[in-house]
């Protein structure tokens, strides 16, 4: 049978929420369609075979017949070519991963997503929402759910805290930093682990502690990163803005109990009643947060039951792939 071509495209496939959910999915959508990955800046750290853009943009020019059925397009810089295979007349769905911007670029290129592309994708009912404000409502939400993971066994983990990100401002190094010194002063034994997605530099938490264990791991595979988040008590994350923060979905199915900031579009499936929140930047506030968290740790019952509550907050979701093989169907039908 005749597979219809999809092509999506990034800036490039670092490891991140989109990057990842794209590696996770790959096969799977290879099955059904003929799914292909293209880059605008360098193939990343990620390899699923991606293509140069440029190379594709000229086969277009040369062999009309050889062009997708669709062309997704994945964070800002790649929506601005989007436009351009919509002059080839292929079929364009600009897929938004949040309702914040990082910067004025991210807003343009956002807003012409919006306007221009013939049908959107969307990782939550909250940047949904966004574009309903907008009258934007020709979208479809493709969650970054996966499979649920097996979380028979909340209790027994041997890993108290774990932190996963890019050694970033947007991330907020810094208040993790200033997280574990408090924490450090509770007089409470602890293993911490933080996973560094980019190639950020460890020395950054170099301090000696006298009662965290800090162990530090750089450019972690998912699948390693998951195999961590089973191990962990709970997960931490401090970050401005997310979207519907895949790791932070991943930490809730692997039983690791969030204890974070809630951002973006992770109000979702997040509230205070099912997760230790840090709902303000102050001393008072991140001393209260560390308490409570020192105070979990050592109330196993509790953090199971706050765990499978949060399991729960995930059931109202169809996963990555199967919406997204729904949805392209329904537009080349």
């Amino acid at each position: 049978m005749h597979k219809r071509v999809i092509f999506h495209l990034v800036p490039k496939m670092q490891i991140g929420g989109v990057e990842i959910a794209i590696q996770k999915s790959y096969t799977a959508l290879n099955e059904v369609f003929d799914y292909n990955v293209l880059y605008l800046q360098s193939k990343g750290q990620i390899n699923v075979g991606q293509q140069h853009i440029l190379w594709t943009v000229l086969n277009l020019v040369r062999n009309k017949n050889k062009r997708p059925d669709v062309i997704v397009t994945s964070l800002w810089k790649s929506h601005l070519f989007g436009i351009i295979f919509k002059v080839f007349g292929i079929k364009w769905v600009a897929f938004f991963h949040n309702s914040n911007f990082a910067h004025l670029f991210d807003c343009i290129f956002q807003r012409i997503g919006w306007l221009f592309a013939d049908y959107r994708f969307v990782d939550s009912k909250t940047t949904g929402k966004y574009l309903d404000k907008r009258k934007l409502n020709n979208y479809t939400i493709i969650p970054y759910l996966f499979n649920v993971l097996d979380v028979s066994e909340i209790g027994g983990r041997d890993i108290d805290l774990i932190w996963v990100g890019r050694d970033s401002f947007q991330k907020r190094v810094d208040l993790l930093i200033k997280f574990l010194n408090v924490l450090d002063t509770k007089d409470v034994p602890l293993k911490v682990n933080i996973i560094i997605a980019n190639s950020g530099k460890s020395n950054t938490f170099s301090k000696c502690y006298k009662n965290i264990t800090l162990a530090i791991n750089n450019s972690v595979t998912n699948v390693e990163v998951i195999k961590f988040l089973k191990r962990s008590k709970f997960y931490i994350q401090f970050s401005d803005y997310e979207g519907m923060s895949m790791t932070t979905v991943e930490a809730i199915q692997c039983g690791a109990l969030p204890a974070v900031r809630i951002v973006g579009e992770m109000s979702d499936y997040l509230n205070s009643t099912c997760c230790l929140t840090l709902d303000e930047i102050s001393d008072d506030s991140l001393n209260i947060f560390c308490e409570r968290i020192v105070s979990l740790s050592q109330n196993d019952d509790l953090r199971v039951e706050l765990s499978e509550k949060c399991l729960k907050s995930l059931n109202n979701y169809k996963d990555y792939i199967s919406a997204f093989k729904t949805s392209i169907f329904d537009i080349i039908k």
